[in-house]
């Protein structure tokens, strides 16, 4: 191995394992986290030089109690997930559980928002992910990503939130096209 190769593996296992400290320390002083493991080739001892951390968020069980109502959408007077609610108001949820703050917005609104959130090109855990047939925000469909090529939405064709692979979104007529993703920044 030359010598540039060894130190580009080095730095890259030290990035790697100074990243996994972070998000244990994180992770740890959080009380909203109640456990966590580490699964790929880092947990079952086959990792190699260039072996990365992937970290994916668990959902509490009363969330997948929760059922699609398209008319508890953000802006509608209601209280919680109790009622139901429409994917918007269901990732919202998630996200306050996660201790973030979104106002009431539809779709489109969401998408011009800077107060609550920001756009941005690469996704990680806890953004929002809008979907739509085409590239308008407007009645665009959200899921919240939850790492690992994965997100969980509420939809009406379901009935119930569940978990997919992000290229199921794409067999979707709604949801063929990723209009954008938003990162939320405000802390309940």
């Amino acid at each position: 191995m030359a010598s540039e190769e060894v130190n580009a593996t080095i730095e890259f296992s030290a990035r790697r394992d100074c990243l996994l400290d972070r998000a244990v320390a994180i992770y740890a002083a959080d009380p909203r986290f109640r456990a966590g493991w580490l699964e790929s080739s880092l947990a079952d001892a086959s990792a190699y030089a260039y072996s990365d951390v992937d970290l994916e968020v668990q959902i509490p069980s009363r969330f997948f109690q929760v059922r699609y109502n398209g008319a508890a959408h953000p802006l509608a007077n209601v209280v919680g997930l109790s009622q139901g609610a429409n994917c918007q108001r269901f990732v919202f949820e998630l996200l306050k559980h996660f201790g973030y703050e979104i106002g009431p917005m539809r779709s489109s609104e969401l998408w011009e928002d800077h107060t609550f959130t920001r756009r941005v090109r690469r996704m990680q855990p806890l953004d929002i992910l809008m979907f739509n047939r085409n590239a308008d925000a407007w009645g665009a469909h959200v899921a919240l990503y939850l790492g690992g090529g994965r997100a969980i939405h509420l939809s009406k064709a379901v009935g119930k939130p569940v978990i997919w692979k992000l290229r199921e979104f794409l067999k979707v007529d709604g949801c063929r096209l990723l209009v954008g993703i938003k990162r939320p920044v405000r802390r309940a």
